[in-house]
């Protein structure tokens, strides 16, 4: 059975092919959240307007698997 990630048939190919990689998908209301090995996450649209959302989200999810594990939060300095 096919997990419905997104009304986007390209972005949700993308999307099966990173939890195949071993990311983690959280279904939302409005978006997802695809969560990668290291624990970064990022947000995908359920209905994206835009055409460019599949490269942006090629592209972030390449950024984030580069990144090191941790906290997405910044820690503030005193």
């Amino acid at each position: 059975m096919a997990h419905y990630y997104t009304s986007s048939k390209d972005l949700r190919k993308h999307i099966a092919g990173l939890v195949k990689e071993g990311w983690t998908f959280k279904k939302g209301g409005k978006h997802g959240k695809l969560i990668a090995p290291n624990g970064r996450k990022m947000p995908v649209p359920v209905s994206p307007s835009s055409a460019s959302t599949l490269v942006n989200q090629v592209h972030q999810a390449r950024r984030l698997a580069a990144m090191p594990a941790g906290s997405q939060c910044k820690q503030k300095l005193s």
